[in-house]
């Protein structure tokens, strides 16, 4: 996985360039949502890839996060599925 860990005023930021042999640049955009952060278009990973990505990192502080997350993908099909 090729990834830039950087640390913000804000918080910290994980940019990734590819996930593996597997999915790159090409790829991932096809899975973002878009958010407006200061007056620009951001593309951010869609929950199911970021859940998908920790997964495959498997780092302690991924592995951690990933009962929120799916807990969080619940409650959200939960709401669509109404």
């Amino acid at each position: 996985m090729t990834i830039h860990l950087l640390k913000t005023d804000l918080g910290s930021l994980d940019l990734l360039k590819s996930i593996g042999a597997d999915l790159g640049y090409g790829d991932l955009i096809e899975k973002t949502a878009h958010f407006e952060v200061g007056g620009l278009q951001v593309p951010v990973l869609d929950l199911e890839t970021i859940i998908e990505t920790k997964e495959y990192a498997d780092r302690p502080k991924d592995r951690s996060a990933l009962p929120f997350l799916r807990e969080l993908l619940d409650r959200r099909h939960g709401q669509t599925e109404k």
